[in-house]
Formats: structure tokens, C-alpha cells, sequence
């Protein structure tokens, strides 16, 4: 047992020894950590400037809305065009729209220009996390792989439900909302910049030939997976608002995000044992496993009868989140074909803050109706749903082990990166 943990270990050692992966890693934390950080900035900005807590969530809902929409559409074009160009146009086109954002609420009388900045900013979020997951699939052996998603999948888990939010609480607090906008807006700058300038990013594989008309989503088993992301998705999107819930109704508002954190806390956990771990199952069963593993895991959440053991279930049901993901990550980059791999990220980021969204309204209605207690139902429900997807839409995908055709090391150049590669 000891042994297998030692050796699961050195694969973080040797993916750290692959050339250019530290940097790319470190930069795309950067430029990933606003995505943290920006919706609670822009909320506090907005309210702040106008007094409206309609015109925020307005404001936050339409840039989620234009970013889950174009997410595609960016994806396509890293695919067609490289991914220095497109990283370095969005890196910093959206940190001007951020910064639109604190003006356009300072200086007009009015939402329509409060809503546009969040529009455009939502568009031209930079594409950072589908290009470093393409990245990951290119690396030269399967337990590196799965390092580099589990490492990802892990640092996603901190910026969501640590470092991004107690950073703008942070200045908030300190300064203002608008501080908090200015160093988003650098932080994505910076970080964008670094990784599109990266060697791996500058010797893109880029394919010109005009893409099929569906894309991605005429990939057999790509839609089967992308429907299980949005209900998995949906899944915890739906606890986020019933936690919020039941802190509310135990009068402890304020601790919900001590609550979240406790999930975060068991999502790592997941994914850092996910990551030292060797399984021989193919990719579409490990998939099923882990959403079966999440539903069950949920189950007790809904009998805790007070904060303490809702943290501690929070915790269980977490530990599935992470491994999850990095098996639906590692799925989507085995089926794609190398021309519209980055595409294929990118649809399932939309799929994902669709799945959330829904969750957010679902469990929203469910604790008007039926309180908290019965609104953290929902997410069990939901989990249940993505494995029920999951035995539909992906049981006739091929047994992959992870490979792709296009493997190569991410610090080593195309030879030519004009010519096409060939759809598999």
C-alpha cells in the first residue's frame, strides 16, 4: 500500500521534470485564479456603484451567460488559428471590458453599459483552462496524464472555493470592489500572456481546413458526455444553493462559506488520491464509477441534523467531484479529434455552467417549496440523473485507455505547424 502511494507520488515528480509543464501550470493558475474571484467582485462593484442587488445579479448572470455561449466559438478558433494568438487578442481585450465594467458604473447613469462590459467581458474570457487541458493530453505517457488533470482538477477546487473568494472578500474589505476588478484585471493580463507566450502554445498544431458543421458535437459519444457534465454539473450547482439554504435556516448565514470550503476540502482530497492511483478500467467505466461513488456519497447529506455533521458529509460527498471531473476531462480529450480538440473543452465549460446554473434554479425553487432540508434532495437526485445519462448516452463509447494519435512532449515544437492533421 505504502509503495503504491510512493510511486503514485513520483508521477508529480516527473510530471514537474517535463519540460515547460512548471511554467505553463504556474501561469495558468494566474490566469485561472479570477475565475474565482470575478462574479463576487462584479456583484460587490455593481451594488456598490448602483444600490441594486438586481442590476448585480443581472450584471453577473449575463457575463456567465456570454461566456458559457462563446465558449465554443473561442475554442474554434485556438483550433483553426493556434493558441498564442487567440490567448494574447483575449488576454487583453477582457481585462479592459473588466475594467469597462467599475466605469461603466461609475460614470453612466444607466444598465444597459453596466450590462455590455459584463457581456463582452464574459466573451472574451480567455480560454486558458481548455488550452492547458489540450496541452495535458499531449503529454508523452498516460500516468502523466492523469497527474496533470488531478493537479488541475485540484488547483480548479482552491480557486473556486478558497483562495478567489477570500482574495476579494480580502480587498473588499480593505480597499473596495473596484481594487479587487483592478487585480483581476491584472491577474488575467499577466497569466494570459505568459501562457500564450509559452513554446508549447507558440508551436500549436493548427488545422485550416473549415471544421464540420457540428464540431464537436458530431463526435460519436461527445454528446452523451456533455449531457452527463451538465447534470453532474447541475448536481453541484444545486448543493451550492440548499447549503446556503440550511446555513440560513440554522441562522448561520455567514458560515456558508466555511461549508462550501468543506466540499472543496473533500473534492482535493479526491483528486490528489485520484492522481497517485493506477487504474486499468477504461476511461468511459472509471466515469461511471465515480458518478455512482458521488451519488452515494451525497446521500447523508440530507439526514445531517446540524452545521458540524453537514461539514463532515460535505467533506464525504466532495471526494468524488475531482476524480470525476478528471476522468470526464481525460473522455472528452481521448474522443476528440485533434482538430477540434480545444473545441471540445470548450463545450464541455458550457455544458458545465449550464448543468449549474440549472442547479442554482432548481434547488433555489426547492427551498422555497420545501424548505432547505428537502432542497439538498436535489443534488442526490441530480447525481443519480448524470449516472442514469452516463449508462445511456456513453455505453456504446469505445474502451479508451487514454491514448491519442497526436502524444507529444508540450515543450517540443511541430516540426510544421501548418500542415493539418488529419481527423481521426
Amino acid at each position: 500500500m505504502v509503495r503504491a502511494a510512493l510511486a503514485g507520488l513520483s508521477r508529480f515528480a516527473a510530471l514537474a521534470a517535463e519540460p515547460g509543464v512548471p511554467g505553463i501550470a504556474l501561469w495558468s493558475v494566474v490566469a485561472r485564479l479570477p475565475l474565482g474571484m470575478t462574479t463576487l467582485a462584479v456583484l460587490l462593484e455593481v451594488h456598490r456603484d448602483t444600490g441594486s442587488f438586481g442590476l448585480a445579479g443581472s450584471t453577473t448572470a449575463c457575463f456567465a451567460l456570454a461566456s458559457g455561449i462563446s465558449s465554443p466559438l473561442r475554442g474554434r478558433l485556438v483550433d483553426r488559428f493556434g493558441a498564442s494568438p487567440v490567448l494574447l487578442v483575449l488576454g487583453v481585450l477582457q481585462p479592459v471590458a473588466l475594467l469597462a465594467i467599475v466605469g461603466a458604473g461609475a460614470w453612466f447613469d444607466g444598465a444597459a453599459a453596466v450590462l455590455v462590459a459584463a457581456g463582452v467581458a464574459g466573451a472574451c474570457l480567455p480560454p486558458v483552462g481548455p488550452v492547458v487541458r489540450v496541452l495535458w493530453q499531449r503529454l508523452p505517457a498516460s500516468e502523466l496524464q492523469e497527474a496533470a488533470f488531478s493537479l488541475d482538477a485540484v488547483l480548479l477546487q482552491v480557486i473556486y472555493y478558497a483562495a478567489g473568494p477570500a482574495i476579494v472578500t480580502g480587498l473588499a474589505v480593505v480597499e473596495s470592489p473596484a481594487l479587487a476588478l483592478y487585480v483581476i484585471a491584472a491577474l488575467t493580463l499577466a497569466g494570459t500572456v505568459a501562457v500564450a507566450l509559452a513554446p508549447a502554445c507558440r508551436s500549436w498544431p493548427v488545422d485550416r481546413r473549415r471544421p464540420p458543421l457540428l464540431g464537436a458535437l458530431g463526435v460519436p459519444g461527445i454528446p452523451g458526455v456533455l449531457v452527463v457534465a451538465l447534470a453532474g454539473a447541475a448536481s453541484t450547482g444545486a448543493l451550492e444553493v440548499a447549503v446556503t439554504g440550511f446555513a440560513t435556516e440554522h441562522h448561520a448565514g455567514k458560515l456558508t462559506g466555511l461549508l462550501l470550503a468543506a466540499l472543496g476540502i473533500g473534492s482535493i482530497a479526491g483528486g490528489l488520491w485520484q492522481g497517485i492511483r493506477t487504474s486499468h478500467r477504461p476511461l468511459s467505466g472509471q466515469y461511471r464509477a465515480w458518478l455512482v461513488a458521488m451519488t452515494i456519497g451525497l446521500m447523508p447529506i440530507p439526514l445531517a441534523p446540524g452545521l458540524i455533521l453537514l461539514a463532515i458529509f460535505l467533506i464525504i460527498g466532495g471526494f468524488s467531484i475531482a476524480p470525476a471531473s478528471i476522468a470526464q476531462f481525460r473522455l472528452i480529450g481521448a474522443m476528440a479529434p485533434p482538430g477540434i480538440i480545444t473545441e471540445s473543452f470548450t463545450w464541455l465549460l458550457s455544458a458545465s455552467l449550464a448543468g449549474t446554473a440549472l442547479g442554482n434554479a432548481v434547488a433555489g425553487s426547492a427551498v422555497e417549496v420545501c424548505g432547505a432540508r428537502g432542497a439538498l434532495l436535489v443534488p442526490v437526485a441530480l447525481a443519480a440523473l448524470a449516472f442514469g445519462c452516463s449508462s445511456l448516452g456513453i455505453r456504446h463509447a469505445r474502451d479508451l485507455d487514454g491514448t491519442v494519435s497526436n502524444r507529444s512532449s508540450i515543450a517540443r515544437a511541430a516540426p510544421d505547424s501548418s500542415v493539418p492533421h488529419r481527423h481521426r
